[in-house]
């Protein structure tokens, strides 16, 4: 599966009610998929109450899929409802994309990722 696909996995989970995730990292999904469908199901699960986690978005230099869109959509909302960040790629490909967009997402996600690997180390 690609990660356009794997992004617009994400993008459903987070609207799934109680969800097991509290971080969602999406990467250039394809949002464009059924019609962009996918954007009035956040707002229909937004009207049903905030969503629990925090989304961050990336986009390469790719065209029509969808995020543009979904990025105004996301402006819409206030923060309390749904905790966002958007990140945009213009001098990388759908496939140069991963590895900063994975650092810089990881950094954002999770506030202490990394902070301490002690207890990672003990399970050895």
């Amino acid at each position: 599966m690609k990660y356009s696909l794997g992004g617009l996995l994400t993008l459903y989970a987070i609207t799934q009610a109680n969800s097991a995730f509290d971080a969602y990292l999406a990467m250039g999904p394809s949002v464009r998929y059924d019609k962009m469908s996918y954007i009035e199901r956040l707002n229909e699960r937004l009207k049903q109450g905030a969503i629990k986690g925090s989304l961050f978005l990336t986009l390469g230099n790719e065209q029509e899929m969808g995020v543009n869109e979904l990025v105004s959509a996301l402006k819409g909302y206030y923060s309390a409802q749904i905790q966002w960040q958007f990140k945009h790629y213009p001098n990388k490909n759908h496939f140069t994309t991963a590895l900063p967009a994975l650092n810089v997402g990881l950094s954002f996600l999770p506030p202490d990722y990394g902070l301490d690997g002690g207890e990672m180390l003990a399970l050895g």
